[in-house]
């Protein structure tokens, strides 16, 4: 096999690769919305369309993600985790 085709034939691995991780972290974001969906729906709260899940650890225990979740509609600085509602020290 030339230089050529073998460039080619890693090309195109790398591409299927690509699109095996963009196929697993779609289903990792839809996974992890079903998660925040049951938790929300479990401590009562109403539905939000546009969650973000920042990284800050939510230590309310109703939250069942374990990880601050915001509304991005309303809340678009991720200021206030619509269960422990973000200490101050962190606005």
């Amino acid at each position: 096999m030339s230089a050529r085709e073998q460039v080619k034939a890693a090309l195109r691995k790398v591409r299927e690769i690509e699109k095996q991780v963009q196929d697993l972290e779609d289903e990792a974001a839809e996974q992890m919305d079903l998660a925040v969906g049951i938790a929300m729906e479990n401590a009562g709260l109403n539905p939000v369309e546009n969650i973000v899940v920042g990284g800050w650890e939510c230590d309310n225990r109703d939250n069942l993600v374990g990880t601050c979740v915001y509304d991005d509609d309303e809340d678009p600085l991720h200021d206030d985790c619509l269960f422990c509602h973000a200490p101050e020290e962190r606005k």
